[in-house]
């Protein structure tokens, strides 16, 4: 099979056409960083790095689902995947075991919605802010959104000049999302 590299870009990226055999593809800007694109037309970008003598491969999330629909975009799969090659450099990243039916941000978001319609006053002022603060998250598994995460995603903000009090409404509005029972 022909090595496949390419600069990542969501219309290059969204061009990618199944075949009757899962593919993959690499960006070029490296980082071990790869687009899987399956038969049934999904795209998943992954993470590829030899690490601890074996090779690691670590899903980062769907670029675009079996509907068609975006999930994370090439540019945070590029940053979250400069971060996952650097752990697994520095001997740091715990690869989770991939389990049936693990469900990710975004697609518990979309269940979201109609959980807290009778629930809340400001049901779409949340909503916009959850995806304002957290989309880049959207691709992540929910068992891999860690406190250590968030805590980066807090300095990021308070870096930018956020105040205190807009972090922590940010914040408690994806803890509203998280406790949820959908």
């Amino acid at each position: 099979m022909t090595k496949l590299i390419m600069r990542f870009s969501k219309s290059k990226l969204m061009a990618l056409k199944p075949s009757s055999r899962p593919y993959y593809v690499r960006d070029e800007l490296g980082a071990g960083l790869r687009l899987k694109v399956l038969t049934s037309g999904a795209k998943t970008f992954q993470v590829q790095k030899r690490a601890d003598g074996r090779v690691r491969t670590i899903t980062i999330g769907y670029f675009v689902d079996r509907d068609g629909n975006m999930q994370v975009h090439p540019e945070q799969a590029q940053r979250r995947a400069r971060e996952i090659y650097n752990d697994l450099v520095l001997g740091i990243h715990k690869e989770a075991k991939p389990e049936e039916g693990v469900i990710t941000l975004g697609e518990f978001f979309k269940l979201y919605p109609s959980y807290i319609k009778g629930q809340l006053k400001t049901v779409d002022a949340t909503l916009a802010r959850i995806e304002r603060n957290f989309s880049h998250l959207f691709g992540l598994p929910l068992n891999e959104i860690t406190p250590k995460i968030i805590q980066l995603w807090r300095r990021q903000k308070i870096a930018e000049g956020l105040g205190n009090s807009t972090i922590n409404r940010d914040v408690s509005s994806l803890r509203g999302l998280l406790s949820s029972p959908v």
